[in-house]
């Protein structure tokens, strides 16, 4: 009978420490724990940095009748910082993905790439052309490569762009 392949720790199993240590033979803390407390306080403190000061600074009140123009803007941001909590929460709760399981960050970088170029042509050639190119160069940065799609989704991404500048939508 073959022996059995030991299986490895996950990474977010606590260990106990001997009874003569400083802490008594307490739990300590994961040692992932650290970096998900340091990423939900940047995200967060980020998110509320832009509720009460950017966005503030960046739009006026307007005199029309309706919405106030920051409305979307602090709604997107509050629910950044409402994710980064759920993130965190959910980071505590559930054991941590293996290291090979985890996609390199080379991964993100052509998305990356692909926003800047995106939203510089969105800048220089215009809401239609640009988007469509962002929508382009984003699928390619993840790897798709069904023609039908790369045709597609940028199309449908310029019109829904035209009809929201012509019409209102």
């Amino acid at each position: 009978m073959p022996k059995a392949k030991p299986s490895k720790p996950l990474s977010r199993q606590t260990e106990t420490v001997p009874q003569n240590s400083q802490n008594g033979g307490r739990f300590t803390r994961s040692p992932s724990f650290l970096p998900a407390v340091a990423e939900f306080a940047i995200v967060a403190g980020l998110s509320l940095v832009f509720i009460f000061i950017v966005i503030p600074a960046g739009t006026s009140p307007g005199g029309e009748i309706g919405l106030p123009p920051d409305l979307l803007p602090k709604a997107a941001a509050a629910a950044i910082g409402v994710l980064a909590l759920a993130q965190f929460v959910f980071s505590c709760v559930r054991p941590a993905p293996d290291a090979e399981a985890r996609p390199p960050v080379g991964h993100v970088l052509p998305l990356i790439g692909a926003t800047v170029a995106g939203v510089l042509a969105v800048r220089f050639v215009g809401w239609e052309a640009g988007g469509a190119l962002l929508a382009l160069l984003a699928l390619l940065a993840m790897r798709e490569r069904a023609p039908l799609r790369l045709v597609v989704v940028p199309l449908a991404v310029a019109a829904v762009l035209f009809a929201v500048g012509e019409i209102g939508l």
